[in-house]
């Protein structure tokens, strides 16, 4: 399956974000561990051989390392593109999500600004994937404050 994390246009200069994990939910079967790669255009291309599919159309629930599950409807699995990941939902320092973007994650990337290019706030709160913390990584953050739906939002 291919899609998009919203504000990531190219492939990240960073080799450490040039292969992320996934949480995927296909019906019945959910990985928590669904490798992407990522081309030159910023298309990521997740591993589903772990996935038992057969013929017809599914809906596909994807939550990325940085953004809210957003849910796609009706994917036949065909190479297309589905479409942009929220972000925003940052992980906190044990790597959990809370599955929402709320003021935690504002409060959290708002204190990178005094130190951009740390590596903690790089792993965490670099939205854009371009190797420092900027305004760009707020304003896709609030892009996803104004417009997400909740999780239970199925």
């Amino acid at each position: 399956v291919k899609l998009r994390l919203k504000g990531v246009e190219t492939r990240p200069a960073s080799a450490a974000n040039q292969t992320l994990n996934f949480k995927v939910k296909i019906g019945s079967q959910e990985l928590n561990s669904v490798v992407g790669s990522v081309n030159d255009q910023g298309i990521w291309t997740l591993n589903l051989s772990n996935f038992n599919l057969g013929q017809g159309t599914y809906d596909v629930f994807i939550k990325g390392p940085k953004h809210i599950r957003k849910k796609f409807s009706g994917v036949t699995f065909d190479g297309s593109v589905l479409g942009d990941l929220p972000p925003g939902d940052l992980p906190n320092a044990a790597g959990v999500q809370d599955g929402v973007v709320n003021s935690l994650d504002a409060v959290y990337l708002t204190g990178c600004f005094a130190s951009p290019q740390e590596s903690a706030c790089l792993s965490r709160a670099d939205l854009d994937l371009d190797g420092t913390i900027t305004s760009r990584d707020m304003e896709l953050m609030n892009f996803t404050l104004a417009s997400q739906k909740w999780e239970d939002e199925e």
